[in-house]
Formats: C-alpha cells, structure tokens, sequence
C-alpha cells in the first residue's frame, strides 16, 4: 500500500513538469519569433535594418564593362583640313583696302618671302625690249593681274616715272616746267617724308594733272620687301591715309624702293588693289651729288626707246633735269606718246 502511493506521486510530478515543460516551451518559442529572431516558413515579412540612414536613397547600379567581344570599335582621329585654296581672288585695283589677318596668312603659306633685285639689262629683242623684262612681264601679269612692267597702251605709247624721296633745289620744278610745255603727263612715286617736306610741289603735280603714286611710308634701307607682310602692309596704309588727309588725294599705284620685292610682296600689294609699277629703263641718276654725263645719258635713253616703254628716273641729280628736255622731244618726234600707265 505505502509503494502504490509513492508510484502514484511519482507519476503525479512527473506528470507535472512534463506539463510545465510544455508550457516554458510554447512561451519561448513565442517570444523568439516575435523579435525576428526566427522567421516562419513562407513569411514575407521584411526586416528594418537598425543601422540604416533615414537619408540614405537607393543603391546606385554598379557600371560594368561589357565582354571584349561586344566592345563598339575605337574611331580613327582624323585632323581638320587645313588646305588653302591653290590662289588668291582676283584682286580689284584701286580699292585700296586693308587684309585680314587669315588673308595675310594665306599670302604666307601660297607665296615666298624670298626677295628678288629687279632690274632691266640683258639682251633686247627685235623691238628693242628687253627679253628678260618681256618673259618676266607676262609671268607676273599672270600671276598677280594689276603689275605692270610696261605701260599697257598702244604700241606707241611710253610711259615716265620719277621717284621722289628728296629735293634737290628747284630740280623737280624745273623738270614740271618742261613736262606742261609739251603736254606731257607723267607718275610721281613719293614717301611721306617727302609728301610732307615738298607739299606745295605735290599740289601742283596734282593740279596739273599727273599721278602720284606710293613708295610707302618710310623708305628702309634695302627695301620693304625685306620686312613681314604686315608690317608691308601697315606702311603702305600709312602713307594712302597721310596722302588723302594732306591732299585730298587717292593713290592707287605702288613702286618697291630699291628695286626690291618678293612673290608676298606682289601677292600682298596687288591683293590691297594697287597696280605695282616697275620699268623697262633706267638710268643710275639717284646720287645728287655724282658727276653725270649729260650727253652720253640722254644717248643712252634715246637707244632704250621701245613700244610701250616705261622710264624710271630721278630728280636730284642736276644730269636728269638738263637731259629730260632732249628725252621728251626724242620720244614724240619718234611718234609716240606720253601717257600715264594704263
């Protein structure tokens, strides 16, 4: 009896933690799954990350490279064409005008600087010009329109030019005098030096019908042609606007001092609309002060005489003024004209 009683207690608690086991059990669980700390199965429940900003946006998508094989192919660099037209336009003269900086380098890059002593000896062909000048002539007509080594009109026609960087006396006085006798019209080259030391001179020249035409402002040693294109070019301008203020006066020809240019020089000048002028005779007669034969000079220009002639002198020295008269009657006795370069 007393070991039933102990079996029936021992059931008892055992009956009972197995019971209060039970009960801890479904509590614990409970609460686990409560936190998050387990999850049921198929729950789509989502979680806040504790750590997380509030201004923290979305993730931005990783850049990737695409497989080498789906790579697009790299362009080949091409340069920009830098060619410049084979020629300058054709240039209108006497729209005496300035040229823009890419225009004066378009004459650098077509042209060379590369300067050149003109002059007219050499063998003489059966009119009596000049062979070189005749070949020369066409060459640069060809390639700058407005120059001009003879003078353009009929065959019996001549032109004269004098150049005028200083005064001698009464000199070129004198030779204007002897210009008006006979009706003749001839060109005047002149540097500002010049133009504003002899101004009554020029006005005459003008009044009376002759042309005056451009050495440019300064006259260095040696030539212009020797210095850049715009530098050139600002010296010419130079002296055009002088000119106009002190005479009211428009130049549309220009002379190389020293007889010296280049293919800019040309391209440049005859681009600005002047007529670049040269000779096809002349005579050493700039020295004022060295002794000249009177006689063998003027003998010496009478045998130059050809058609379309274009003499080059001076008027310091005192030979030129005592020869000039001779000149003149020779060359319209012959049957020619005087006439300004056309």
């Amino acid at each position: 009896m007393q070991t039933e009683k102990r079996l029936w207690l021992i059931a008892c608690v055992v009956f009972l933690a197995a019971a209060g086991f039970a009960i801890f059990a479904g509590f614990s669980i409970a609460g686990m799954t409560g936190r998050g700390e387990i999850k049921p199965s198929g729950s789509n429940t989502e979680e806040e990350d504790p750590f997380a900003s509030e201004e923290e946006g979305p993730e931005e998508p990783v850049e990737t490279l695409p497989p080498a094989s789906e790579t697009a192919p790299e362009e080949e660099e091409t340069e920009p064409s830098s060619e410049e037209p084979a020629t300058l336009p054709e240039p209108a003269a006497g729209n005496i005008h300035l040229l823009s900086s890419e225009e004066l380098d378009q004459i650098r890059n077509l042209y060379s600087s590369e300067v050149t002593a003109f002059h007219s000896a050499g063998e003489r062909d059966e009119q009596n010009r000049p062979v070189l000048l005749t070949a020369l002539s066409q060459d640069l007509t060809e390639h700058y329109k407005n120059v001009r080594i003879f003078n353009g009109g009929s065959d019996k026609s001549v032109s004269l030019i004098f150049l005028l960087t200083a005064e001698n006396g009464r000199n070129t006085e004198l030779i204007l005098n002897h210009l008006l006798a006979r009706g003749v019209k001839a060109t005047f080259f002149i540097d500002y030096y010049y133009a504003a030391q002899n101004q009554g001179l020029i006005a005459r020249m003008i009044e009376e019908g002759h042309e005056i035409g451009s050495l440019g402002y300064h006259l260095p040693e040696g030539g212009i042609a020797h210095s850049d294109i715009a530098d050139q070019q600002q010296d010419a301008m130079d002296l055009q606007q002088a000119v106009e203020e002190m005479f009211h006066y428009t130049m549309s020809k220009y002379y190389f001092g020293y007889d010296a240019y280049s293919e800019q020089s040309l391209a440049l000048m005859t681009q600005m609309g002047y007529t670049v002028v040269f000779f096809s005779s002349s005579y050493p007669d700039y020295n004022a002060t060295e002794a000249i034969d009177t006689a063998a000079f003027l003998e010496t220009m009478k045998n130059e005489l050809h058609p379309n002639a274009v003499y080059c002198l001076h008027t310091v020295n005192n030979s030129t003024v005592d020869m000039i008269p001779g000149l003149l009657d020779h060359i319209l006795n012959s049957g020619y004209q005087i006439t300004l370069i056309q």
